[in-house]
């Protein structure tokens, strides 16, 4: 059961395969875990949910490992929840590539404190994780609409030189807001978008490409509103942009397409 359980199943994933340099990385890493944390109340030991998390971080890792071996960055995992990427991730980049690496969310509870209703975030499976990471995972607890995010995001990439945000299944306009902050500080994104946004929604200017402005009814008026969302996020980043559709067994298109833009 557990993460050997998930290790398992993975063998067989597409997502995995098609991304063979973090495959074998990935399935070590699970079955190790499962033996350090089997008996470990903190840890988060559900074969599903691992399963369907780490085949939607693979294309990610993937490139963001690659990303790193080129030139160090620091990382921010936007709306990271259960932070499966960033736990990954911290235990296989090298530490004198991958500066600091932040998770924010603003569901984060506190260290002390006891999940009382739905939609928060006990991190006790992170700070598990942190035990043996090589590079710490930083917990942000932070609306990342909020302007002290933005101005924070400036100063980390002014301090270690690149700054890399990762976005997976990102619902409604945090997508668009992840968007707007790699336009303003960041070098690299990896964004896979999820739930469109609904009708009656701003328009959103600020922060775009070329002045490219998105606006929820004309998404919801579109013949296929969740194609015509990712080609609008696709066009409001700035830089070299592209995207790629992964296969995965456990979701159907299109939730499974991923965006990079690099400047």
């Amino acid at each position: 059961a557990g993460l050997w359980r998930a290790a398992a199943l993975l063998e067989e994933s597409p997502a995995l395969r098609s991304c063979p340099t973090v495959r074998p990385r990935v399935l070590e890493l699970l079955e190790r875990w499962h033996n350090l944390w089997w008996n470990d109340t903190r840890a988060m030991l559900v074969p599903q949910r691992w399963y369907k998390e780490v085949e939607e971080c693979a294309q990610p890792l993937e490139w963001v490992l690659s990303s790193l071996d080129q030139r160090p960055a620091a990382v921010v995992d936007v709306g990271a929840g259960k932070g499966i990427f960033s736990m990954l991730l911290s235990h296989l980049a090298p530490p004198d590539s991958l500066h600091q690496l932040l998770l924010l969310d603003d569901r984060f509870l506190p260290t002390s404190a006891v999940v009382r209703r739905r939609g928060v975030i006990d991190a006790k499976s992170l700070r598990l994780a942190n035990e043996t990471s090589l590079v710490p995972l930083e917990l942000w607890q932070a609306n990342a609409f909020d302007s002290a995010v933005a101005d924070r995001c400036a100063n980390l990439a002014g301090q270690h030189g690149r700054l890399v945000f990762v976005g997976i299944h990102l619902c409604d306009f945090l997508a668009l807001r992840t968007v707007e902050l790699f336009n303003r500080a960041g070098h690299e994104l990896i964004l896979a978008p999820c739930c469109v946004p609904g009708k009656g929604n701003s328009v959103w200017r600020s922060g775009l490409a070329d002045g490219f402005q998105i606006c929820g009814d004309d998404i919801q008026s579109a013949p296929f509103p969740q194609s015509r969302w990712t080609r609008s996020l696709l066009q409001a980043m700035e830089g070299s942009r592209s995207r790629v559709r992964v296969p995965m067994s456990h979701s159907l298109r299109p939730k499974n397409l991923f965006l990079r833009s690099l400047k």
